[in-house]
Protein backbone atom coordinates (compact mmCIF):
# COMPACT_ATOMS: atom_id res chain seq x y z
CA UNK A 1 0.00 0.00 0.00
CA UNK A 2 1.42 3.51 -0.39
CA UNK A 3 0.96 6.56 1.47
CA UNK A 4 0.85 10.70 0.63
CA UNK A 5 0.31 13.51 2.37
CA UNK A 6 -0.48 17.11 1.08
CA UNK A 7 -0.34 19.21 3.81
CA UNK A 8 -1.21 23.05 4.34
CA UNK A 9 -3.50 23.43 1.73
CA UNK A 10 -7.16 25.22 1.57
CA UNK A 11 -9.05 21.41 1.38
CA UNK A 12 -12.60 22.09 -0.62
CA UNK A 13 -14.91 19.78 0.52
CA UNK A 14 -18.96 20.11 -0.41
CA UNK A 15 -20.22 22.19 2.25
CA UNK A 16 -16.80 23.56 3.96
CA UNK A 17 -13.44 25.00 3.43
CA UNK A 18 -10.36 22.96 5.63
CA UNK A 19 -8.21 25.78 6.35
CA UNK A 20 -4.48 24.86 5.96
CA UNK A 21 -5.55 21.19 5.80
CA UNK A 22 -4.07 18.03 5.29
CA UNK A 23 -5.13 15.77 2.66
CA UNK A 24 -3.95 11.83 2.95
CA UNK A 25 -4.17 9.26 0.38
CA UNK A 26 -3.89 5.68 0.32
CA UNK A 27 -3.52 3.99 -2.84
CA UNK A 28 -6.31 5.85 -5.41
CA UNK A 29 -8.12 6.68 -2.29
CA UNK A 30 -8.47 9.58 0.07
CA UNK A 31 -7.92 8.53 3.12
CA UNK A 32 -7.87 11.22 5.72
CA UNK A 33 -8.76 15.12 5.73
CA UNK A 34 -8.11 17.48 8.76
CA UNK A 35 -7.58 20.47 9.91
CA UNK A 36 -9.66 23.49 11.24
CA UNK A 37 -13.01 24.03 9.49
CA UNK A 38 -13.66 27.17 8.15
CA UNK A 39 -17.07 28.92 7.30
CA UNK A 40 -18.83 28.18 3.95
CA UNK A 41 -18.97 31.39 3.57
CA UNK A 42 -16.25 32.59 3.66
CA UNK A 43 -14.83 35.96 1.36
CA UNK A 44 -13.10 35.50 -1.86
CA UNK A 45 -9.40 35.96 -1.81
CA UNK A 46 -9.75 39.77 -3.25
CA UNK A 47 -11.25 39.97 0.43
CA UNK A 48 -10.21 38.58 3.63
CA UNK A 49 -8.36 34.90 2.22
CA UNK A 50 -4.89 35.34 1.49
CA UNK A 51 -3.74 33.78 -1.95
CA UNK A 52 -3.03 30.69 -1.70
CA UNK A 53 -3.13 27.19 -2.47
CA UNK A 54 -6.56 25.44 -2.83
CA UNK A 55 -7.10 21.40 -3.17
CA UNK A 56 -10.55 20.88 -5.05
CA UNK A 57 -11.79 17.89 -6.34
CA UNK A 58 -10.87 16.82 -10.31
CA UNK A 59 -12.99 19.02 -12.55
CA UNK A 60 -15.71 17.19 -14.48
CA UNK A 61 -16.29 17.95 -17.94
CA UNK A 62 -19.91 16.27 -19.07
CA UNK A 63 -19.75 17.97 -22.30
CA UNK A 64 -17.12 19.18 -24.54
CA UNK A 65 -16.69 19.77 -28.06
CA UNK A 66 -12.64 20.15 -28.17
CA UNK A 67 -11.97 16.70 -29.46
CA UNK A 68 -13.75 17.01 -32.94
CA UNK A 69 -11.67 20.42 -33.59
CA UNK A 70 -8.27 18.90 -32.20
CA UNK A 71 -9.01 15.95 -34.82
CA UNK A 72 -9.88 18.43 -38.06
CA UNK A 73 -8.85 22.31 -36.48
CA UNK A 74 -10.07 23.45 -39.81
CA UNK A 75 -12.31 22.25 -42.86
CA UNK A 76 -10.03 19.66 -44.25
CA UNK A 77 -7.63 19.32 -42.31
CA UNK A 78 -7.22 16.04 -40.53
CA UNK A 79 -4.81 14.80 -37.60
CA UNK A 80 -4.39 11.42 -35.89
CA UNK A 81 -6.78 10.48 -33.67
CA UNK A 82 -4.43 9.15 -31.20
CA UNK A 83 -2.81 12.39 -31.39
CA UNK A 84 -5.26 14.69 -31.24
CA UNK A 85 -6.70 12.91 -27.81
CA UNK A 86 -3.23 13.13 -26.02
CA UNK A 87 -2.49 16.49 -26.99
CA UNK A 88 -5.95 17.52 -25.84
CA UNK A 89 -5.31 15.41 -22.85
CA UNK A 90 -2.69 17.91 -21.74
CA UNK A 91 -4.45 20.51 -21.91
CA UNK A 92 -7.35 19.47 -19.75
CA UNK A 93 -4.68 18.50 -17.57
CA UNK A 94 -3.59 22.06 -17.24
CA UNK A 95 -7.42 23.17 -16.99
CA UNK A 96 -7.82 20.74 -13.60
CA UNK A 97 -10.05 18.24 -15.49
CA UNK A 98 -9.96 14.65 -14.37
CA UNK A 99 -12.50 13.25 -15.87
CA UNK A 100 -14.00 14.27 -19.48
CA UNK A 101 -16.87 13.41 -21.87
CA UNK A 102 -15.91 14.02 -25.23
CA UNK A 103 -18.85 15.60 -27.06
CA UNK A 104 -18.88 13.67 -30.63
CA UNK A 105 -21.91 14.25 -33.00
CA UNK A 106 -23.75 11.32 -34.89
CA UNK A 107 -26.37 11.84 -37.17
CA UNK A 108 -25.63 15.93 -37.86
CA UNK A 109 -24.66 15.90 -41.28
CA UNK A 110 -24.39 19.63 -41.88
CA UNK A 111 -21.53 19.81 -39.50
CA UNK A 112 -20.14 16.91 -40.87
CA UNK A 113 -20.31 18.12 -44.50
CA UNK A 114 -18.55 21.23 -43.00
CA UNK A 115 -15.75 19.91 -41.53
CA UNK A 116 -14.76 18.05 -45.03
CA UNK A 117 -13.18 15.65 -42.16
CA UNK A 118 -11.97 11.83 -43.99
CA UNK A 119 -12.29 10.30 -40.63
CA UNK A 120 -15.19 8.02 -39.93
CA UNK A 121 -17.66 8.95 -37.11
CA UNK A 122 -16.75 5.28 -35.96
CA UNK A 123 -13.05 5.40 -35.97
CA UNK A 124 -13.64 8.43 -33.78
CA UNK A 125 -15.37 6.09 -31.33
CA UNK A 126 -13.40 3.36 -30.94
CA UNK A 127 -10.19 5.42 -30.99
CA UNK A 128 -10.97 7.58 -28.41
CA UNK A 129 -12.06 4.00 -26.46
CA UNK A 130 -8.65 2.60 -27.43
CA UNK A 131 -7.24 5.45 -26.27
CA UNK A 132 -9.01 5.65 -22.45
CA UNK A 133 -8.66 1.87 -22.11
CA UNK A 134 -4.32 2.16 -22.95
CA UNK A 135 -2.50 5.62 -22.67
CA UNK A 136 -4.83 8.27 -21.08
CA UNK A 137 -4.19 9.86 -18.19
CA UNK A 138 -7.33 11.14 -17.05
CA UNK A 139 -10.80 9.12 -16.99
CA UNK A 140 -11.76 9.29 -20.79
CA UNK A 141 -15.16 8.73 -21.49
CA UNK A 142 -17.58 9.31 -24.25
CA UNK A 143 -20.76 11.50 -24.90
CA UNK A 144 -23.00 10.41 -28.35
CA UNK A 145 -24.80 13.21 -29.17
CA UNK A 146 -27.30 12.37 -31.66
CA UNK A 147 -29.33 14.95 -34.20
CA UNK A 148 -33.05 13.34 -34.25
CA UNK A 149 -32.87 13.66 -38.33
CA UNK A 150 -29.93 11.76 -38.79
CA UNK A 151 -31.73 8.45 -39.46
CA UNK A 152 -28.67 7.40 -41.20
CA UNK A 153 -27.08 7.22 -38.20
CA UNK A 154 -29.46 4.87 -36.24
CA UNK A 155 -27.35 1.30 -37.06
CA UNK A 156 -24.11 2.72 -35.71
CA UNK A 157 -25.48 4.21 -32.52
CA UNK A 158 -27.22 0.76 -31.78
CA UNK A 159 -23.50 -0.94 -32.53
CA UNK A 160 -22.34 1.39 -29.66
CA UNK A 161 -25.15 1.02 -27.13
CA UNK A 162 -24.41 -2.56 -27.68
CA UNK A 163 -21.08 -2.31 -26.95
CA UNK A 164 -21.38 -0.10 -24.05
CA UNK A 165 -18.58 1.73 -25.29
CA UNK A 166 -20.63 5.45 -24.54
CA UNK A 167 -21.30 6.84 -21.31
CA UNK A 168 -23.59 9.57 -21.99
CA UNK A 169 -25.81 10.01 -24.80
CA UNK A 170 -27.76 13.51 -25.59
CA UNK A 171 -30.44 13.99 -28.30
CA UNK A 172 -30.31 17.75 -30.63
CA UNK A 173 -32.35 19.10 -32.88
CA UNK A 174 -30.54 21.79 -35.45
CA UNK A 175 -33.63 22.31 -37.49
CA UNK A 176 -34.17 25.99 -38.16
CA UNK A 177 -37.05 27.52 -36.38
CA UNK A 178 -36.33 26.04 -33.15
CA UNK A 179 -34.20 25.29 -30.31
CA UNK A 180 -31.27 28.03 -30.77
CA UNK A 181 -31.57 28.31 -34.36
CA UNK A 182 -34.26 30.23 -35.10
CA UNK A 183 -36.02 30.89 -38.40
CA UNK A 184 -34.32 34.67 -38.50
CA UNK A 185 -31.16 33.81 -37.87
CA UNK A 186 -31.07 30.65 -40.19
CA UNK A 187 -32.42 33.58 -42.70
CA UNK A 188 -29.76 36.08 -41.67
CA UNK A 189 -26.57 33.66 -42.47
CA UNK A 190 -28.14 32.68 -45.39
CA UNK A 191 -27.83 36.48 -46.81
CA UNK A 192 -24.53 36.84 -45.29
CA UNK A 193 -23.70 33.67 -47.70
CA UNK A 194 -25.38 36.03 -49.86
CA UNK A 195 -28.09 33.56 -51.25
CA UNK A 196 -31.53 35.22 -51.73
CA UNK A 197 -34.65 35.10 -49.96
CA UNK A 198 -36.29 32.75 -51.92
CA UNK A 199 -32.82 30.04 -52.27
CA UNK A 200 -33.07 30.45 -48.20
CA UNK A 201 -36.85 30.12 -47.83
CA UNK A 202 -36.55 26.51 -50.23
CA UNK A 203 -33.34 25.09 -48.07
CA UNK A 204 -35.23 26.30 -44.60
CA UNK A 205 -38.28 24.23 -45.79
CA UNK A 206 -36.25 21.39 -47.00
CA UNK A 207 -34.45 21.45 -43.45
CA UNK A 208 -37.91 20.96 -41.82
CA UNK A 209 -39.09 18.61 -43.85
CA UNK A 210 -36.29 16.38 -42.81
CA UNK A 211 -37.69 12.89 -41.70
CA UNK A 212 -36.88 12.63 -37.61
CA UNK A 213 -36.47 9.50 -35.17
CA UNK A 214 -39.95 8.81 -33.41
CA UNK A 215 -40.33 9.06 -30.21
CA UNK A 216 -40.76 5.13 -29.85
CA UNK A 217 -37.47 5.07 -31.53
CA UNK A 218 -35.90 7.46 -28.98
CA UNK A 219 -37.76 5.88 -26.06
CA UNK A 220 -36.39 2.30 -27.12
CA UNK A 221 -32.53 4.35 -27.01
CA UNK A 222 -33.05 5.72 -23.77
CA UNK A 223 -34.61 2.22 -22.63
CA UNK A 224 -31.05 0.74 -23.35
CA UNK A 225 -29.62 3.36 -21.69
CA UNK A 226 -30.88 3.39 -18.57
CA UNK A 227 -30.21 -0.21 -18.69
CA UNK A 228 -26.71 0.04 -19.01
CA UNK A 229 -26.74 3.27 -16.30
CA UNK A 230 -26.14 5.28 -18.82
CA UNK A 231 -27.07 9.48 -18.33
CA UNK A 232 -29.19 10.91 -20.58
CA UNK A 233 -29.65 14.53 -21.85
CA UNK A 234 -31.24 16.59 -24.06
CA UNK A 235 -30.02 19.93 -25.74
CA UNK A 236 -30.80 23.75 -26.49
CA UNK A 237 -34.29 22.90 -25.07
CA UNK A 238 -36.16 26.54 -25.85
CA UNK A 239 -39.45 26.14 -23.69
CA UNK A 240 -41.38 24.30 -20.94
CA UNK A 241 -42.89 22.46 -23.39
CA UNK A 242 -40.15 20.88 -24.88
CA UNK A 243 -38.50 20.72 -21.69
CA UNK A 244 -41.80 18.32 -21.02
CA UNK A 245 -41.58 16.59 -23.86
CA UNK A 246 -38.25 15.59 -23.68
CA UNK A 247 -38.97 14.42 -19.71
CA UNK A 248 -41.97 12.31 -20.95
CA UNK A 249 -39.11 10.04 -23.17
CA UNK A 250 -37.02 9.45 -20.42
CA UNK A 251 -34.45 12.59 -20.52
CA UNK A 252 -32.45 13.48 -17.21
CA UNK A 253 -30.56 16.02 -17.96
CA UNK A 254 -31.46 19.49 -19.78
CA UNK A 255 -27.74 20.86 -21.04
CA UNK A 256 -27.78 24.10 -22.49
CA UNK A 257 -31.46 25.42 -21.80
CA UNK A 258 -31.54 28.34 -24.28
CA UNK A 259 -34.41 30.24 -21.85
CA UNK A 260 -34.68 30.66 -18.27
CA UNK A 261 -38.25 29.21 -18.78
CA UNK A 262 -36.86 26.13 -19.75
CA UNK A 263 -33.95 25.95 -16.88
CA UNK A 264 -36.54 26.56 -14.48
CA UNK A 265 -38.85 24.11 -15.75
CA UNK A 266 -36.09 21.26 -16.30
CA UNK A 267 -35.46 22.39 -12.28
CA UNK A 268 -39.13 21.64 -11.41
CA UNK A 269 -39.48 18.37 -13.48
CA UNK A 270 -36.28 17.07 -11.04
CA UNK A 271 -33.88 16.65 -13.86
CA UNK A 272 -30.68 18.34 -13.73
CA UNK A 273 -29.89 21.80 -15.34
CA UNK A 274 -26.37 22.61 -17.00
CA UNK A 275 -25.04 25.40 -18.89
CA UNK A 276 -21.73 26.58 -20.69
CA UNK A 277 -19.00 27.86 -18.65
CA UNK A 278 -17.79 30.12 -21.15
CA UNK A 279 -21.10 31.76 -21.00
CA UNK A 280 -20.73 32.78 -17.56
CA UNK A 281 -17.21 34.00 -18.12
CA UNK A 282 -18.06 35.89 -21.09
CA UNK A 283 -20.51 37.58 -19.32
CA UNK A 284 -23.36 36.11 -21.74
CA UNK A 285 -24.52 34.16 -25.05
CA UNK A 286 -22.74 33.98 -28.13
CA UNK A 287 -26.27 34.22 -30.28
CA UNK A 288 -28.91 35.77 -27.80
CA UNK A 289 -29.41 32.66 -25.82
CA UNK A 290 -29.48 32.10 -22.03
CA UNK A 291 -27.12 34.11 -19.78
CA UNK A 292 -25.65 31.61 -17.35
CA UNK A 293 -25.58 34.54 -14.66
CA UNK A 294 -29.04 34.97 -15.26
CA UNK A 295 -29.92 30.83 -14.48
CA UNK A 296 -27.45 31.38 -11.73
CA UNK A 297 -28.91 34.50 -9.92
CA UNK A 298 -32.61 32.40 -10.98
CA UNK A 299 -31.36 29.09 -9.03
CA UNK A 300 -31.95 27.62 -12.49
CA UNK A 301 -28.64 26.23 -13.11
CA UNK A 302 -26.94 23.18 -11.38
CA UNK A 303 -23.40 23.30 -13.09
CA UNK A 304 -21.40 23.63 -15.86
CA UNK A 305 -20.17 22.33 -19.49
CA UNK A 306 -16.72 23.58 -20.76
CA UNK A 307 -19.04 23.22 -24.45
CA UNK A 308 -15.94 24.69 -26.64
CA UNK A 309 -13.47 25.83 -24.30
CA UNK A 310 -12.09 23.51 -21.75
CA UNK A 311 -9.85 26.45 -19.63
CA UNK A 312 -13.42 28.04 -19.01
CA UNK A 313 -15.26 25.95 -15.97
CA UNK A 314 -12.19 26.52 -13.36
CA UNK A 315 -12.15 30.13 -14.19
CA UNK A 316 -16.14 30.25 -13.86
CA UNK A 317 -16.02 28.89 -10.25
CA UNK A 318 -13.75 31.28 -9.06
CA UNK A 319 -15.65 34.25 -10.78
CA UNK A 320 -18.96 32.83 -8.99
CA UNK A 321 -16.85 33.15 -5.29
CA UNK A 322 -15.34 36.37 -6.38
CA UNK A 323 -18.79 37.86 -7.76
CA UNK A 324 -19.77 36.76 -4.01
CA UNK A 325 -22.74 34.45 -5.94
CA UNK A 326 -22.06 31.16 -4.45
CA UNK A 327 -19.70 30.08 -1.96
CA UNK A 328 -16.39 28.89 -3.10
CA UNK A 329 -17.60 25.04 -2.42
CA UNK A 330 -21.11 26.10 -3.84
CA UNK A 331 -19.42 26.91 -6.78
CA UNK A 332 -16.75 23.92 -7.02
CA UNK A 333 -19.41 21.65 -7.04
CA UNK A 334 -20.82 23.27 -9.56
CA UNK A 335 -17.68 21.85 -11.32
CA UNK A 336 -17.38 18.26 -9.70
CA UNK A 337 -20.00 17.13 -7.61
CA UNK A 338 -23.16 17.67 -9.51
CA UNK A 339 -21.83 16.78 -13.06
CA UNK A 340 -20.71 13.53 -11.11
CA UNK A 341 -23.96 12.76 -9.92
CA UNK A 342 -25.63 13.61 -13.09
CA UNK A 343 -23.12 11.35 -14.67
CA UNK A 344 -23.92 8.75 -12.25
CA UNK A 345 -20.46 8.53 -11.17
CA UNK A 346 -20.39 10.52 -7.78
CA UNK A 347 -20.30 6.73 -5.41
CA UNK A 348 -17.13 7.19 -6.47
CA UNK A 349 -15.24 10.61 -7.71
CA UNK A 350 -17.07 14.41 -7.79
CA UNK A 351 -15.80 15.46 -4.10
CA UNK A 352 -13.08 15.34 -1.63
CA UNK A 353 -14.56 12.75 0.56
CA UNK A 354 -13.12 9.84 2.77
CA UNK A 355 -13.45 6.89 0.61
CA UNK A 356 -13.45 8.81 -2.83
CA UNK A 357 -11.15 8.23 -5.12
CA UNK A 358 -8.33 10.93 -5.31
CA UNK A 359 -8.70 12.59 -8.12
CA UNK A 360 -7.70 16.03 -6.95
CA UNK A 361 -6.34 18.97 -8.19
CA UNK A 362 -3.97 21.91 -6.78
CA UNK A 363 -5.24 25.51 -7.27
CA UNK A 364 -2.86 28.60 -6.56
CA UNK A 365 -5.01 31.89 -6.64
CA UNK A 366 -2.92 35.12 -7.32
CA UNK A 367 -4.96 38.46 -7.64
CA UNK A 368 -8.20 36.16 -7.90
CA UNK A 369 -7.15 34.14 -11.01
CA UNK A 370 -6.76 30.27 -10.59
CA UNK A 371 -4.04 28.48 -12.17
CA UNK A 372 -3.73 24.36 -12.25
CA UNK A 373 -0.43 23.48 -10.59
CA UNK A 374 -0.72 20.01 -9.88
CA UNK A 375 -3.43 17.16 -10.78
CA UNK A 376 -4.02 13.55 -9.21
CA UNK A 377 -6.13 11.02 -10.92
CA UNK A 378 -6.74 8.20 -8.65
CA UNK A 379 -3.49 9.01 -6.48
CA UNK A 380 -1.35 9.51 -8.91
CA UNK A 381 0.34 12.51 -9.88
CA UNK A 382 0.00 12.90 -13.56
CA UNK A 383 0.70 16.71 -14.15
CA UNK A 384 2.62 19.44 -12.32
CA UNK A 385 3.05 22.80 -13.23
CA UNK A 386 5.46 25.64 -10.94
CA UNK A 387 5.12 29.06 -10.52
CA UNK A 388 8.92 30.38 -11.08
CA UNK A 389 10.96 29.79 -8.35
CA UNK A 390 8.92 27.26 -7.06
CA UNK A 391 8.47 23.53 -7.59
CA UNK A 392 6.31 21.45 -5.06
CA UNK A 393 7.43 18.58 -3.76
CA UNK A 394 5.20 15.08 -2.98
CA UNK A 395 7.68 12.95 -1.62
CA UNK A 396 5.54 10.40 1.26
CA UNK A 397 4.22 12.87 4.31
CA UNK A 398 6.50 15.68 2.81
CA UNK A 399 4.64 19.66 3.38
CA UNK A 400 3.66 21.38 0.46
CA UNK A 401 6.02 24.36 0.86
CA UNK A 402 4.40 28.15 0.06
CA UNK A 403 6.81 29.92 -2.58
CA UNK A 404 9.32 32.02 -1.43
CA UNK A 405 9.16 35.51 -3.17
CA UNK A 406 12.91 36.40 -5.04
CA UNK A 407 14.04 39.48 -6.57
Amino acid sequence: MSYQTINNVHIVTPDRIIENGDLHIEDDRIAVLGGNLGNPSDSPPSASHPDGLYALPGIIDLHTDALEKEITPRPGADFPIEIALQELEARLLCCGVTTVYHSVHMGYKDSEDNSRSRIQRKDIFYGTLRFSQTRSLIRTRLHLRLEITGLYALPLVKEFLENEIIHLISFMDHTPGQGQYSRERFLLDCAKKGLTVEVAEEMLRERQNRPKLSDEEIKALVAQAERQGMAIASHDDDSAEKVKYMKELGVEICEFPITLEAARTANELGMSTFGGASNLLRGGSLTGNLSMQEAIENNALDGFCSDYYPPSILHAVFKLWRSELRTLPEAVNMATLLPARAGKIAHYTGSLEIGKMADIILVRVRDGQPKVESVFVEGKLVYQSATRNYTPSFANDSPLEEPTATV
